[in-house]
């Protein structure tokens, strides 16, 4: 850590438009370097060696399996992660009841179609030619 605090970092970020810029180039290249290190994880694995007191090799193990790894790489790449995240900022605000059942990405899709359906046949899905 740079030794100061998260409200100086944000009172930067607001007022200052090349630091904004370096924290996020940094932001990414960390990203990076953690996708490049989990993927030679994954496929060469990490290798673990255990010594005996006299310092010589008594094993070498080979692991796949890096937890916090996966879960970093998750954080920073959004296809590596288990559940799409829903941006539902278009829905105006206020809030979203959905019927049990369906996942909100679908009931907002449900909606939508519902809302589109209203649109071409009026209001109240009456024909309003007439």
């Amino acid at each position: 850590m740079a030794g100061v605090s998260a409200v100086c970092v944000m009172k930067h970020l607001d007022n200052d438009p090349d630091f904004e810029e370096a924290c996020a180039d940094a932001i990414d290249a960390y990203g990076d370097k953690i996708l490049a290190i989990g993927r030679k994880c994954a496929t060469e694995g990490a290798v673990t060696k255990r010594y005996d007191k006299d310092d010589r090799l008594i094993d070498t193990q080979v692991s796949q399996s890096i937890p916090i790894l996966m879960m970093e790489m998750k954080r920073v790449e959004k296809d590596y992660r288990d559940k799409p995240i829903v941006d539902v900022t278009a829905l105006g605000g206020g809030v979203l009841l959905a019927p049990s059942g369906l996942a909100p990405i679908d009931w907002v899709k449900a909606q939508a179609e519902t809302n589109e359906m209203k649109e071409v046949n009026g209001r109240d899905g009456e024909d309003t030619d007439g």
